[in-house]
């Protein structure tokens, strides 16, 4: 009798445990609610904007897939040459990391541009530079102000 008594108390704690869902079920759910959360920032981010400044505009133009961005970025400085090029990169949280190849002065440069999403709006990143590795880079990213905001426009 003690020994049935033994089996049925381990038969007990192995069925419990197998319906025991919530460490699975939290995971799955969290799984689910970032990838939710991805694919509604990428739905909300992906599009066109602009920033306008007197006779100065900025078009920009993205398009997000998971966390992988791309798009392009047009410069038009009043009564300065214009600059057009693509933009390459990821978006981490609320960051986006891009490197922008652009023509300007019938020149091919790249920079590297960051932007930040905060507060419904798109910024683009601003701080001081240097030129490494072939291309303009921030010099330190914790540095980088967010300032300039891109007001989101329907796509011509």
């Amino acid at each position: 009798m003690k020994q049935f008594r033994m089996l049925l108390t381990g038969l007990s704690f192995a069925i419990l445990s197998c319906n025991n869902p919530t460490s699975t079920n939290q995971i799955t759910d969290s799984s689910m609610a970032k990838t939710a959360s991805s694919k509604s920032l990428a739905a909300n981010l992906s599009g066109c904007y602009e920033y306008n400044i007197g006779q100065d505009t900025v078009r920009l133009t993205l398009k997000i897939d998971s966390n992988l961005v791309s798009g392009t970025l047009f410069y038009d400085m009043y009564e300065k040459d214009k600059a057009k090029g693509t933009l390459k990169g990821f978006i981490k949280d609320s960051l986006i990391e891009t490197s922008y190849l652009f023509n300007a002065e019938g020149m091919d440069s790249e920079s590297e541009i960051l932007f930040q999403f905060k507060n419904d709006s798109l910024y683009m990143g601003e701080g001081a530079q240097s030129f490494k590795y072939g291309k303009t880079i921030f010099q330190d990213h914790n540095k980088v102000q967010f300032k300039t905001a891109f007001r989101k426009i329907n796509c011509p």
